[in-house]
């Protein structure tokens, strides 16, 4: 699992916003879905891999992150 940037309370990204404001949005500007991801959006993607739903899922990583790694060298 590769998470993009999520933001919490009290997170790097919940810090940017109050105190390095130009590096928080030039983050999000780069962010197709628009915005940070939330803890539980990523949470629901753990849990899933660990059930026995994704027994047939192997030797892969999955993006869980709005889809920040598009944008990557852009």
């Amino acid at each position: 699992m590769a998470p993009g940037s999520i933001e919490f309370p009290g997170g790097v990204w919940d810090n940017a916003r109050q105190e390095q404001p130009e590096r928080y949005h030039s983050t999000l500007n780069r962010i197709p879905s628009g915005r940070f991801g939330r803890p539980e959006e990523v949470t629901s993607v753990a849990v899933f891999l660990a059930s026995e739903k994704a027994r047939w899922v192997t030797g892969t990583c999955i993006p869980v992150d709005g889809g920040q790694l598009l944008s990557v060298g852009k």
